[in-house]
């Protein structure tokens, strides 16, 4: 017998072509149940797809001195079953919170803030992985799922932050073609977990 469905997002962090800020808590991130999805201008994560500058259609914010910002996160939703629930999470690119600077649109600044959303997606795998190590019944799962978004919220911050710091936001050309390769590798070591949906037995 099928049971209701529920639906839970998480709200994404932006990146200011690198430094951090999050909506709602800023340690834990912000679990919303049960309210529908209310920003439609989205790009889900797919290995074919490639980000424009025409994805980046908010207004710049001419008082940061950043270059261009990227807004990005995981959203999931939960099908409860009788014995099972269906977990699908993606990994989200927000187009309408998402802009550039016009003097500083050039392909490397493009590049790093694509790989902002190639992580986005790497810790949707991780996050995939946990869950499937769920042991409990269905009234266990919600308060699990929080738990395990709140350790890889804090790891997915500091590996953003360690990007960026690293590149200096693009700017050190080979380190940054060293990042691509290290977030290129981490992708494929999650490989087996990049299918949007995972089942989840009950004990």
């Amino acid at each position: 017998m099928l049971k209701p469905i529920l639906y839970f997002f998480l709200l994404g962090i932006t990146f200011f072509n690198g430094v951090t800020l999050s909506y709602g808590n800023p340690r834990l991130g912000t679990l919303h149940e049960n309210r529908p999805y209310i920003e439609p201008d989205t790009l889900i994560w797919s290995a074919d797809l490639q980000l424009s500058w025409n994805d980046f259609r908010g207004i710049p914010n001419s008082q940061l001195p950043y270059a261009a910002q990227t807004t990005s996160g995981i959203k999931y939703q939960i099908e409860y079953f009788e014995s099972y629930a269906t977990l699908t999470l993606q990994a989200y690119f927000n187009r309408a919170r998402s802009w550039v600077k016009l003097d500083s649109v050039n392909d490397q600044v493009l590049k790093h803030e694509y790989y902002h959303f190639c992580i986005t997606e790497l810790f949707a795998r991780k996050l995939r992985k946990d869950m499937l190590k769920y042991k409990g019944n269905i009234q266990g799962l919600s308060p699990y799922l929080k738990k395990k978004f709140a350790v890889i919220y804090k790891d997915f911050v500091k590996y953003q932050f360690n990007y960026d710091q690293s590149t200096e936001h693009s700017a050190k050309v080979l380190v940054q073609k060293k990042w691509e390769s290290k977030i290129d590798v981490d992708m494929r070591k999650y490989q087996k977990f990049s299918k949007e949906s995972v089942y989840i037995y009950y004990d």
